[in-house]
């Protein structure tokens, strides 16, 4: 099972990358 706070990871470097 993920963690939650690997998938708020996931989509923070996501976002980072859409900067």
């Amino acid at each position: 099972v993920q963690h939650v706070g690997d998938r708020v990871k996931d989509v923070l470097l996501k976002i980072s990358d859409g900067k």
